[in-house]
């Protein structure tokens, strides 16, 4: 799963900046041994930029210490939590939506005044909307902490794989919910209207459910 190989790579990011050190680094002039083609002497590009570090920070450590909290701590934050928002996902699911407007559009024509708020065209637009806002950002959260939580490679091919298949069978399980709770409130034998509650409100356990989930995944994250 690509979500497993990126929060994988973030790790193998964190793990470099902490051990990050001018010590252990060259540049292509150290590996030419500070000589041009014609054997001209040439500057160490790796001492202009450690002195110029002294200039900036103070010292090689303080730089260095900068890098392993500062820049860790702020690329871990932007990476992991502010690249998979809310916001992203409302905008990739957007053909959702349109797809329940273009429903309740089509009922347009037979919607009376007076049973403006019974009428099938608002129910269809009130599903779409609970999905969009409610289902969608709730199943995401829970992805996105299942895939944190297995993001470490298998020793083996078979236990990588299965890792694999646990996310995409976890992945269906929440689709099933979603489906199954969407087409029991289309059979039950109430009005429009009341479908429409009935299903909301199990989309409202679902979120809360979800959210339950990822704070105790997160706090297995912690540990």
């Amino acid at each position: 799963m690509t979500l497993r190989i990126y929060f994988r790579d973030l790790d193998i990011m964190k793990k470099q900046l902490l051990g990050i050190s001018f010590d252990n680094t060259k540049s292509s002039c150290c590996d030419q041994e500070h000589q041009t083609s014609t054997g001209t002497p040439m500057l160490c590009d790796r001492k202009v930029v450690k002195e110029c570090v002294k200039i900036w920070f103070g010292s090689q450590e303080a730089f260095e210490e900068t890098v392993r909290s500062e820049v860790l701590e702020t690329l871990m934050v932007v990476l992991s939590e502010e690249v998979f928002t809310n916001r992203w996902i409302l905008g990739v699911t957007c053909p959702l939506l349109w797809a329940f407007m273009d429903l309740s559009a089509s009922f347009t024509h037979w919607v009376i005044l007076s049973d403006f708020w019974k009428s099938t065209s608002l129910n269809y637009l009130l599903e779409g909307l609970m999905i969009w806002l409610v289902a969608v950002p709730s199943f995401k959260n829970v992805l996105i902490m299942i895939c944190k939580l297995s993001r470490t490679k298998g020793r083996t091919l078979c236990i990588e794989i299965l890792r694999n298949w646990m996310v995409v069978f976890t992945i269906a399980f929440l689709l099933c919910i979603l489906i199954a709770l969407y087409v029991v409130s289309r059979f039950l034998y109430f009005r429009a209207e009341k479908r429409t509650l009935i299903f909301s409100g199990g989309l409202l356990l679902f979120s809360i459910a979800s959210r339950i989930s990822g704070v105790a995944m997160k706090a297995m994250l912690k540990r």
